[in-house]
């Protein structure tokens, strides 16, 4: 049993490794998918009828919510200039968990049009630090949503999202804004749309 137990949990800790490493999610705790049955099933070869698969979603979204609640940063207040937007923004590029995206046209202006310039770091911060992304396809297009909650609440929303659309093959930030963060979680209706979740240092004790 103890053996059983050690290749159930070496395979799967390298399965996960294998993912992460190719950027297409974040490590997550074999024992957090132990606890829902999702490790057996992927060691055995198996799958999940819609109860199980729904029992997992329902996982996956208590995970989520406990995160954006333990992981809340203070919002970094930057001052709403055009240069120190291009500073970080420079090229109009950003460095993202999910590699180089591009920043759209007049974001600057996006920002202050809606009366969002105090989220100006925020912005930045979503970008490079996300707690979640998600992906979302609907008849507008393609598009990952990049979330992650703030201590400091204006709007009275508790997180802010960024909206990453895919135009003509490549990853473009077209929006920034706050938001609810159970809607974003409300976006989530299959546990393969979750593209990116930011490491917790208590999980396994990676990050």
């Amino acid at each position: 049993m103890v053996f059983v137990w050690f290749a159930v949990e070496f395979s799967f800790n390298f399965f996960i490794f294998g993912q992460a490493k190719r950027g297409v999610r974040a490590h997550i705790g074999v024992s957090d998918h132990l606890k829902s049955g999702l490790a057996e099933k992927i060691i055995l070869g198996g799958y999940m009828n819609e109860e199980e698969r729904l029992e997992e979603l329902d996982f996956l979204k208590k995970r989520l919510k406990r995160k954006f609640v333990e992981m809340e940063d203070p919002m970094k207040q930057i001052e709403f200039t055009r240069e120190n937007y291009k500073k970080l923004f420079p090229d109009n590029r950003i460095t993202t968990p999910i590699g180089s995206i591009k920043i759209g046209e007049h974001q600057y202006e996006k920002l202050e049009v809606k009366k969002l310039q105090d989220y100006l770091g925020a912005m930045y911060q979503t970008l490079t630090d996300p707690i979640v992304i998600i992906k979302k396809e609907d008849n507008r297009g393609k598009a990952q949503l990049f979330s992650k909650s703030f201590e400091h609440r204006p709007k009275k929303k508790d997180g802010v999202i960024s909206v990453i659309a895919d135009i003509d093959g490549e990853n473009v930030s077209i929006s920034t804004h706050p938001k609810y963060l159970k809607r974003v979680i409300d976006e989530i209706k299959n546990a393969a749309d979750l593209v990116y979740e930011k490491p917790n240092q208590r999980l396994d004790g990676w990050e």
